[in-house]
């Protein structure tokens, strides 16, 4: 059997990204969403991905981040709330300078647990750091940043990631 895990970062504040920052990559966009960018964000679009979901029966889980450029995470409060009411799951998108720090990873994980009132144990993050401090890691042999053995001491039982470059590998 094979499975799909399908999941959405929420790498933007509620309000999105600056009118310079979208049309500086209006490459990614067409042309109706760069019209209408003083009408709609084209980087909030939780209730569009659910209803989809609902549509074809599957569920994701959400990625959000604790740190916003000029944003507050608790604007995605209730959103938050609908997903996890709706059967979604909620993880932690961790900032990059947290994942080399057990009570920074730990304070988001808190700060995002307490606006959801439930448990996160799924985590992402783009980046580790070894900082000299390798941990091995016995699936396909393969050396492992120090920052996967901080988020199993947080408590996070699943972890989503881009494929970490050789440049994180010990060889």
């Amino acid at each position: 059997m094979q499975y799909i895990f399908l999941s959405h970062d929420v790498d933007w504040r509620k309000q999105g990204a600056s009118r310079e920052h979208i049309l500086k990559r209006k490459q990614r966009f067409d042309k109706v969403t760069i019209n209408n960018l003083g009408v709609r964000n084209p980087y909030y679009n939780i209730p569009d991905y659910m209803a989809i979901e609902d549509r074809y029966g599957v569920k994701s889980t959400f990625f959000f981040r604790t740190i916003y450029e000029d944003g507050d995470f608790s604007d995605y409060e209730d959103d938050i709330q609908a997903l996890i009411n709706g059967g979604w799951e909620i993880g932690l998108h961790s900032d990059p300078k947290s994942t080399n720090s057990l009570e920074k990873l730990a304070g988001e994980k808190k700060q995002l647990e307490l606006i959801a009132n439930h448990p996160i144990i799924a985590n992402r993050v783009h980046y580790h750091y070894t900082d000299g401090c390798i941990h091995i890691y016995l699936h396909e042999n393969q050396r492992i940043p120090n920052s996967y053995s901080i988020r199993e001491n947080v408590g996070f039982v699943q972890k989503s990631e881009k494929r970490y470059s050789n440049s994180y590998l010990a060889r």
